[in-house]
């Protein structure tokens, strides 16, 4: 048995396209434990893959971790902030039968808006677990140093990608692209409304990524929506999308926005960045490779498009290549795995 369990989201089984950014980090951390070498064993957290009953699936999750973890040294669960009541606590209660470390990694950047929105029970077990817990590795420099009172085993584990060599035009063809989830707190609808202010220039935008249920574009953008919406793709085909525009813009006002995957995977094919000042994506990106609006700002992205042209361009894209090497996955998780391992 491999000493080592690993523990997240994985793909629903034929659904690959609609993987939100969560799973499609766990994956490649899979990824990259392989290609290490590091001997382990993975329990899937999707429910779906189990069944479509959430508390049936929950009861086979937790006899699944139960029988797992025996003779164990370490376990890492890799989540969303829920994580921290669904499962942390049940993973420390077979802590003191089994000796086994527990490390968790939480994904997004708002770990602190969690816990300040819980009520008192809840609040409770997140700090009584935190400060039992091994290590933990936070997607954001903001939230690691906000949690240092519930445990100081921190560790800044970014949001990463593995480096792609995909060659690019070097010219300016005003092609932007939208990736992500399709739904208003991502910026979409504030983008529509640029793009009516700048098509007379000749701006052309792709948008791909899988709609949410509940998105309806406004009326008086429908038809253009229809026009520039591709669909979802999977994500192992992101880069290569990328790769034949110009620009990313992404003018997010999630609340939950930590390190979003895309803006990595476009700074890896060297594409300049256009988004918001989301704690988060401040940590991500200079001036040298974006430009960073206020959110919902409309006029403020129609400002940031313009400011790209064909004269700066080039120096916008060695920026961002060169910016990338922070979420190479090669680099960082070299780091992550001494962590882990050791």
């Amino acid at each position: 048995m491999n000493s080592l369990l690993v523990v997240g989201k994985k793909h629903k089984i034929g659904k690959i396209e609609n993987s939100g950014g969560a799973i499609v980090l766990f994956e490649q951390l899979l990824k990259d434990f392989k290609e290490a070498e590091i001997r382990f064993d993975v329990v899937d957290l999707n429910y779906r893959n189990y069944s479509k009953s959430r508390f049936i699936a929950y009861i086979q999750l937790v006899f699944k971790l139960l029988t797992t973890s025996r003779g164990r040294d370490k376990i890492l669960i890799n989540g969303s902030n829920p994580i921290m009541i669904q499962y942390v606590p049940f993973l420390l209660i077979l802590k003191l039968f089994f000796k086994v470390k527990i490390h968790v990694r939480l994904f997004g950047g708002k770990f602190d808006s969690y816990y300040h929105k819980s009520n008192p029970l809840k609040k409770f077990i997140i700090y009584s677990c935190s400060s039992r817990l091994d290590k933990v590795f936070l997607e954001t420099k903001y939230l690691c140093k906000w949690f240092e009172p519930f445990n100081k085993s921190v560790v800044w584990f970014p949001n990463v990608r593995e480096r792609v060599f995909i060659k690019t035009m070097d010219s300016y063809k005003k092609r932007l692209v939208f990736l992500g989830h399709i739904k208003e707190e991502k910026g979409i609808n504030i983008l529509l409304e640029a793009m009516t202010k700048l098509r007379k220039s000749d701006y052309e935008l792709s948008v791909y990524g899988p709609v949410s249920v509940s998105y309806i574009p406004p009326v008086a953008y429908d038809n253009y929506f229809q026009k520039v919406y591709k669909g979802a793709i999977q994500s192992d085909e992101v880069s290569k999308v990328l790769a034949q525009h110009d620009v990313l813009v992404l003018p997010t006002y999630y609340k939950n926005e930590g390190y979003p995957g895309v803006i990595i995977e476009a700074l890896g094919v060297g594409l300049p960045i256009i988004s918001t000042k989301k704690v988060g994506i401040q940590e991500m990106v200079d001036s040298e490779c974006s430009i960073l609006i206020e959110e919902q700002d409309v006029d403020g992205l129609v400002k940031a498009v313009l400011m790209i042209n064909e004269h700066n361009y080039s120096q916008y894209r060695y920026a961002a290549l060169k910016q990338f090497s922070l979420f190479d996955s090669e680099l960082v998780m070299s780091k992550v795995i001494n962590e882990v391992v050791h």
